[in-house]
């Protein structure tokens, strides 16, 4: 997988359960760190000096997913992420902070959202609801 210095990739028996960026280590420049085949693409646009991207429009396109990849941006606060592999053992905790973000994209996770604490969840759609899109544990 190719991802800049600025992220953290957490695996657990190879599979990648996520991946961590941290804002104090951003890359200058246009960075996507995400694997071509994941059905979401994070992109970091960090400029120095003004860029105009070309007019442009995106065909429409029909994707099969079958990974659902959650992420979220941390605005102001603090968020704690537990990941767990997918027989719901801690692999481990993630502590984010203002302008930190994760791409969850296996296992499981619980989200502690702290006090004064504002995110950007980011995930595919449309969204079923809870009962066909969340596997809770027991």
């Amino acid at each position: 997988m190719k991802t800049k210095a600025f992220s953290n990739i957490i695996k657990k028996n190879g599979e990648v359960l996520a991946i961590v960026f941290q804002s104090k280590n951003r890359p200058d420049g246009l960075c996507f760190p995400t694997p071509l085949d994941y059905p979401l693409q994070i992109g970091w646009h960090t400029q120095k000096a003004q860029r105009t991207v070309p007019l442009h429009r995106h065909p429409d396109l029909k994707y099969n997913v079958v990974n659902s990849q959650e992420f979220l941006y941390v605005e102001k606060g603090k968020v704690s992420v537990k990941l767990t592999d997918k027989n719901w053992k801690l692999v481990k905790k993630i502590n984010l902070e203002k302008g930190d973000s994760i791409l969850i994209t296996g296992g499981g996770h619980e989200v502690t959202i702290g006090k004064n604490t504002s995110i950007l969840e980011v995930k595919q759609g449309p969204y079923p609801g809870d009962a066909y899109a969340k596997i809770y544990k027991k």
